[in-house]
């Protein structure tokens, strides 16, 4: 059921402003008090702390909003409207200017104390993950005429144009490609093309990946290339850690290596993909391989800093010193073969 609007002071002075929204609320029938799930069109945004209230100082993350449910903060200014801070403290929640968000009052009869929750979720034609202005579902709607009234006045329902809310310069407005969950997946998106999915082994679209259970996976992307599907080929960069994929089928590494060996099978596996990729330790680096190969690819193997000096290929050298011809003072003769050791059973040159 909704709300009575609250009385504000400014209001005391003008008693027929009372009447009048009372007897409004009457004809609404919003004469019971029962609303405790607010609708709010966010203002402003304070990422450092202690900006939107000092007294005390509000946390980061907090926002100063106008409600407006019931048309409750109607008649304040943009200084004046309420402050509310995160429900979620150690976990912050994109929001931007001029999007709409819950809020809740900790103190259920004076609501001078509020909390924001999250962003409102907006219907999938205007959704977005990068941002969504509060009133561009009322804008798509065609019932709805704003010829004669501002789309942002008429929804929150203010006597006159509300101030515009600009976003920050610190945000990047962007494309991002809508993604389809799974059920039972765990989704957690950003504003800027980046997702992490706690789900089962997905290479591509929702029906991909090895079935059944002991597969669940977690997938970190930044970039994906396109609507609800994953692309390892196309998306710019992740980190796929899975208990069990045919990991090189799907990234298509299945023939990289010496002949004889062969692509992985449906294992535990991660894999991290981008244009570059750097490990970077303080004080040591240990790759260790318990029972397979260790394999190296590229166009150019550099082993040092600045390194210069080409390796040697073992077996070319052997049948080299083999041919060649010497002087000794008994007469020409070959050079002693090397013994068999010299060569190593388990690291490979490519030439």
């Amino acid at each position: 059921m909704a709300s009575r609007r609250p009385i504000r002071t400014k209001e005391i002075q003008n008693p027929e402003r009372i009447l009048n929204n009372l007897l409004k609320d009457y004809v609404d029938g919003n004469l019971d008090d029962y609303t405790f799930l607010y609708r709010a069109s966010v203002v402003k945004i304070d990422q450092v702390g202690g900006v939107l209230d000092p007294t005390p100082p509000n946390p980061k993350n907090s926002i100063q909003a106008r409600v407006i449910t019931n048309a409750r903060d109607k008649d304040l200014e943009d200084d004046e409207l309420p402050v509310f801070w995160p429900l979620f403290p150690h976990d912050i929640m994109p929001v931007k200017p001029g999007e709409h968000v819950y809020v809740i009052f900790e103190d259920a009869a004076e609501k001078t104390h509020g909390l924001w929750l999250c962003r409102i979720p907006e219907p999938s034609s205007v959704d977005n993950a990068n941002i969504v202005p509060g009133i561009q579902k009322y804008q798509n709607d065609t019932a709805n005429d704003f010829s004669s009234v501002g789309a942002e006045q008429a929804v929150q329902d203010t006597d006159s144009p509300p101030t515009a809310a600009p976003v920050s310069s610190e945000f990047v407005s962007e494309t991002v490609p809508k993604f389809r969950a799974r059920v039972g997946d765990r989704v957690i998106e950003g504003s800027n093309n980046t997702i992490i999915i706690l789900s089962r082994d997905r290479p591509t679209d929702p029906a991909s990946g090895l079935p059944g259970a002991a597969a669940g996976t977690i997938d970190i992307v930044a970039g994906r290339a396109a609507p609800d599907n994953l692309d390892m080929a196309g998306d710019k960069s992740r980190i796929y850690i899975t208990m069990k994929s045919d990991i090189d089928a799907n990234l298509g590494t299945g023939a990289i290596g010496p002949a004889g060996v062969q692509p992985s099978a449906a294992v535990a596996a991660i894999a991290v993909k981008s244009d570059e990729i750097r490990v970077v330790a303080r004080t040591g680096t240990r790759i260790i391989v318990e029972g397979g190969d260790l394999i190296l690819e590229g166009a150019n193997i550099i082993i040092g800093n600045q390194a210069v000096e080409p390796a040697v290929l073992g077996t070319a050298l052997e049948t080299y010193l083999k041919t060649v011809v010497v002087n000794t003072p008994a007469g020409p003769g070959t050079l002693t073969p090397p013994p068999p050791t010299i060569l190593s059973q388990t690291v490979k040159v490519k030439a």
